[in-house]
Parts: C-alpha cells; sequence; structure tokens
C-alpha cells in the first residue's frame, strides 16, 4: 500500500476485514443458529453445502458482468445482497429461511470477492502486485480469524438476533465507501482490450489455474481436519485434549501472519522461486501428516502448514491477474475461483471417504497425491518461463 493511502486504498482496507467476516460468518455463527432453530448436524452440513454451492457460478458470472457493465455495479448489489442476507439470518425462525439467507450470503459475498480481487491487483504500483495482494489477503484473513471471537462476543452481550443485525451494519459500510470508490480507474484509460479468446491462449492462466485446483484441497483439509489431525494420535478412548484446538488456532495465526510477513519483506521479482519453494514445502507437510508419528510432530507439522500455506494463494492470483489481457480481469478471476471450486469440492470428499474407510493420516495419502499434481504445475510453469 501506498502511503498515504489513496481512496481506493482505504476502501479495502475496511471492506478486506469484512469480507472475510462475511465468508468466516457461518462457521462462526452455526452453533448459535443450530440452536435457535434445533437443527442437527445433517442440516448444518446442508448450510455450510449451500454457501459453498453458490460461490463457483456466481463468482464466475460476476466476472463475465463485471468486465462488461462495471465492477461497481457488480460489488454494490453484491454488497447490498450480504446485507438482505445477514438480516434474513437475524430474524429467521424455520430452516427454509436460514437456506435462503445462506444462499444469498454465498451470491453476495462472491460478487464482492470477485471485483475485490480485481480492484486489489490493480490498486497501487502495477510492480508490486504480488506485495500489495499478500496485504489484502491478510486484511481479509485477519477479519475471518476474529470472526468466531467477534460473533461470540456480540451473541453473548446482545443475543442472537441483535448480534447479526449489528454485523449487517457493519457490512453496510462497503456500500457506502463503495458509491465513491474508482474501482474502474485501472482498466478504462483507453487502448484495445483483449477477448476471452486472449486469455485462454495465455499459458501462465492455465498453469496457475490448474494449480489452484490442486492447491485449494490442501488449504481446506488440513483447516479442517486440523483438529482430527491432532487428535488422532491420543490413545484410544482418550478426550480430545485442547492441544488440538490450538493447533488449529496456530495454524489460522501463522496461516494469516505469514501473509504480513511476505508483504512486508516486499519479494516481488522472486515470486516465482518462491512458490517452486512453497509448492515442495506443501508435498513435505502433507506426507508427513499422513506418515510420521507422534502428536507433538502432527502438531508442528499443522503449524507448519499455516506458515507454508499463506503465501501461496496471493501468489498465484497475482499471476493470474498481472497476466491477464486487460478488460477481462474480471473474467480470469472468475474462471480461477471455478477451477478452484472444483478442487474444493471433490477432493476433501474423497478424503474425508478414505478417512472414514480406515483413519484420516490414510486420508491425507489423497491430499498427498494432490499435492504432487499442485507441484507439477508449478514446476511446469516455471521451467517453461525460464527456458
Amino acid at each position: 500500500m501506498n502511503w498515504p493511502p489513496t481512496y481506493l486504498q482505504w476502501f479495502l482496507i475496511v471492506a478486506l476485514p469484512l469480507m472475510g467476516l462475511v465468508y468466516a460468518f457461518l462457521g462462526g455463527i452455526k452453533l448459535a443458529l443450530a440452536e435457535r432453530l434445533k437443527l442437527d448436524e445433517a442440516r448444518v452440513g446442508g448450510l455450510v453445502a449451500g454457501f459453498g454451492m453458490m460461490v463457483g457460478p456466481t463468482i464466475l458470472a460476476c466476472g463475465f458482468l463485471s468486465d462488461s457493465i462495471g465492477r461497481k455495479w457488480v460489488f454494490l448489489p453484491g454488497a447490498v445482497i450480504v446485507v438482505i442476507a445477514l438480516l434474513i439470518l437475524a430474524s429467521t425462525r424455520n430452516y427454509r429461511s436460514a437456506v435462503m439467507g445462506v444462499l444469498l450470503l454465498g451470491a453476495g459475498w462472491s460478487a464482492t470477492i470477485n471485483v475485490g480481487n480485481v480492484v486489489m491487483g490493480e490498486a497501487g504500483d502495477p510492480m508490486k502486485v504480488t506485495q500489495r495482494m499478500q496485504f489484502a489477503d491478510f486484511l481479509f484473513g485477519l477479519g475471518a480469524f476474529l470472526t468466531p471471537m467477534v460473533i461470540g462476543l456480540l451473541v453473548a452481550k446482545t443475543g442472537y438476533s441483535r448480534g447479526v443485525v449489528l454485523l449487517a451494519a457493519l457490512s453496510a459500510i462497503p456500500i457506502i465507501m463503495g458509491l465513491g470508490a474508482p474501482m474502474e480507474s485501472a482498466a478504462s484509460d483507453g487502448g484495445p482490450r483483449g477477448t476471452l479468446g486472449d486469455l485462454f491462449s495465455g499459458r501462465v492462466f492455465w498453469m496457475t489455474s490448474l494449480a489452484f485446483l490442486f492447491y485449494v484441497p490442501l488449504e481446506s483439509s488440513v483447516a479442517g481436519w486440523a483438529t482430527t489431525i491432532v487428535s488422532s494420535h491420543e490413545p484410544a478412548g482418550a478426550p480430545t485434549s485442547r492441544l488440538a484446538s490450538i493447533s488449529l488456532m496456530s495454524f489460522w495465526l501463522c496461516f494469516t501472519g505469514s501473509r504480513l510477513l511476505v508483504a512486508l519483506l516486499g519479494i516481488e521479482e522472486g515470486r516465482e522461486i518462491m512458490l517452486v519453494c512453497l509448492s515442495l514445502a506443501c508435498v513435505a507437510v502433507i506426507l508427513g501428516i499422513a506418515f510420521l508419528p507422534g502428536q507433538w510432530t502432527a502438531v508442528g507439522l499443522v503449524v507448519a502448514a499455516g506458515l507454508i500455506f499463506g503465501p501461496i494463494f496471493p501468489v498465484l492470483i497475482s499471476k493470474v491477474i498481472s497476466t491477464a489481457p486487460k478488460g477481462v480481469a474480471g473474467r480470469a478471476v472468475g474462471f480461477f475461483f471455478a477451477f478452484g471450486s472444483v478442487g474444493w469440492t471433490f477432493i476433501p470428499r474423497l478424503i474425508g471417504h478414505v478417512a472414514t474407510k480406515s483413519n484420516i493420516r490414510r486420508g491425507f495419502m489423497v491430499a498427498g497425491a494432490s499435492s504432487a499434481v499442485f507441484v507439477v504445475f508449478v514446476l511446469v510453469e516455471h521451467f517453461l518461463r525460464t527456458r
């Protein structure tokens, strides 16, 4: 970020943590919501799946819309939908309205995150896009990390409905600020615009998007099963220790903190080498989870995974945005996330299926295969770039 920040950068500084809050909202509120509506785990799972189901198609559609009608006219309606969704969830008294609220929440968040990623990539020095994306994703991750604590405090102090209404009020701030934010400024300075064919003919777009397809399940799987990974090393019949919960919190702290560290270091020219090193480290940590014994070893591997995973997504998306033809950045981000949603949907399910048949460590052999394919795409793209 420049100093002093521009109005657009201030807008992002405020909006990004709130986007992180919306992303993590369902995870933070699900216990209170389940108690309020008397939901079993199957219905809670249905709500979680409903949010994810909206992300892939909506973010892809919003990529086309933002490139054609303008980013602001995608972001603002998306932000309004988020507020409406939170108000529905604040007042819901039955499962059907909760599903409607969650579907709207997923759609609105997808619209804002598509535009947010493109604007992040352009809101500053074009030679520092990786550094900027690291800092921006740190802000997003910080909002997601703080969400359970914020929700817990609000619900405890004001009750469920008032607490969620307050979150809806906070989520309205980007709408007000967004009215004056020049979201189109970096993309509307004249000159020839690219086409979808230009995007699809780019090697970096395909290699990076395919790498993301096999990377994102690693991130979601370690985060989702961190407590199980650690507690699986305890003696049979032993109660789940606090160590498992501390490991998950440490994972997210390291995940978020590593992005800030890379942003402060300003690693730009070394982006490609850093990605190669991190991808190889991914294979090592995933195989360690699958094969190495010992509870403290498992704790160390979960924490190490947070440090390794944190900077990877900002590097991948910065490569896509910085190489996208002019005028198709929204579609580039949409397709990039669509690739990721495929991996996010199917590979963790396969891990869970194998784990159910045996144990979580054997399930992570599937993640090990995914990490190996991720490395292949990263190395091939790096080799072709330097050839």
